[in-house]
């Protein structure tokens, strides 16, 4: 199973330095989406470095690559909250642009594809998902014509499957998008009231 749904997601990689997700082992265990506009930061080829055909996406690897190329900083802590605050649901992190750029108004229109979002939306079928970022907030209630309002929860047809879908909590200054903004016990807040929904 994971060998195949390796070899039809990269079919829609045009090039192996894209980041599709990132979890921690088979990414069908993953109930929750954490879903942001794309990665800052760019690694090594996606399936050739992080990637087993027998037991998923290799965690600890990534994390030994992204420490030597980037520090821990902005982001990447309050979704590693989120993570803690959520377990043991196991949760997948994606973006709805696989193409990574240093800061997502760098990012070409022409890279602004959700293909690969789409096809992990169809195939894992999420049962939460968790949008901090403005692109990926308004992508979603446009592409499925649904509107979120607060951080409540929202039941959605996502491909057919009824998902929970919550958003960052607006805030002043329109400031509600932007996840290293949060605190990281927030962060882990989050995560928990997630899990509490889903429990």
């Amino acid at each position: 199973m994971l060998k195949d749904f390796r070899g039809r997601l990269q079919n829609l990689m045009p090039n192996d330095y894209m980041r599709p997700f990132t979890c921690s082992g088979n990414p069908y265990d993953c109930r929750i989406f954490i879903v942001g506009e794309n990665a800052a930061t760019v690694l090594k080829p996606f399936f050739d470095t992080y990637w087993s055909d027998t037991t998923g996406f290799l965690r600890d690897k990534f994390d030994d690559d992204y420490l030597t190329k980037r520090s821990k900083q902005g982001v990447r802590p309050r979704i590693e909250q989120f993570v803690c605050g959520a377990s043991p649901i196991p949760c997948l992190e994606t973006n709805i642009y696989a193409t990574p750029s240093k800061r997502a108004e760098h990012l070409p229109d022409d890279k602004k594809d959700t293909t690969i979002f789409e096809f992990l939306l169809q195939e894992i079928q999420p049962d939460a998902i968790f949008l901090f970022a403005k692109a990926s907030i308004k992508y979603f209630e446009l592409r499925f014509n649904c509107k979120l309002y607060g951080d409540r929860f929202v039941t959605v047809d996502v491909f057919g499957h009824k998902t929970h879908v919550s958003r960052l909590r607006p805030r002043k200054n329109n400031h509600y998008d932007v996840l290293w903004r949060v605190g990281p016990d927030e962060a882990r807040a989050i995560g928990e009231r997630f899990k509490t929904h889903l429990t």
